[in-house]
């Protein structure tokens, strides 16, 4: 999921792409971007030529927004809808665990809870602490920012959580904090099984 991700950010690191800003021009107030991909070139094309913002823009209710730190939302109507159906790289959730034979979300909030990346433009709190820097909006390098002041999931009666974190040679040394919850990507990968119903109903409401 992560080098799937990776990949799409790369795509994205770049300026915006003026064939996409060229589509944006066209919506219309009433216009709905409806799209399969995972990738942010639409976004970020929809951000520059109209008034699109992703507190309101993609057809669902982000739990925070993350803008040089975890924000709550601005309450501002977006000009257009940009409905991805198959989830975004940009789009973040906990990274999931197995709780006997059932995998689930370490965070403790509602498995449709969003967090929608946006940008950084200093070191963030990530996985070993392995930020790295140099990315244009919307996009991040390997790892996205671990989601911060919200509740984690508590281990059953009787058992405690150990965190484990294996250290490789060629492994690089983390350079920033890494507080909170490890995040990934929410996409809904090109398997063959897609797992919607793991997110709760935010697929459905899409």
């Amino acid at each position: 999921m992560f080098l799937f991700a990776t990949t799409l950010n790369e795509i994205a690191n770049g300026p915006v792409s003026q064939s996409h800003i060229d589509l944006a021009n066209y919506l219309k107030p009433e216009d709905v971007v409806l799209t399969f991909n995972w990738d942010t070139l639409v976004d970020l094309a929809m951000m520059e030529a109209t008034e699109w913002v992703s507190d309101s823009g993609y057809g669902i209710k982000p739990h925070r927004i993350f803008r040089d730190g975890w924000v709550d939302l601005i309450e501002k109507s977006s000009a257009n809808a940009l409905i991805k159906l198959h989830g975004s790289v940009n789009w973040l959730t906990a990274h999931p665990v197995y709780d006997g034979e059932e995998l689930v979300l370490t965070h403790a909030l509602p498995a449709d809870s969003l967090f929608v990346y946006e940008y950084a433009t200093r070191p963030y709190a990530t996985h070993a602490g392995r930020y790295t820097g140099g990315y244009a909006k919307m996009t991040y390098g390997y790892y996205p920012p671990n989601l911060t002041d919200i509740p984690g999931r508590s281990a059953p009666e009787g058992y405690v959580i150990v965190k484990v974190q294996s250290e490789m040679s060629w492994m690089p040394k983390g350079q920033s904090g890494e507080q909170g919850i490890v995040s990934m990507p929410l996409i809904i990968p090109p398997v063959k099984t897609k797992s919607y119903q793991f997110f709760g109903t935010l697929f459905e409401r899409l």
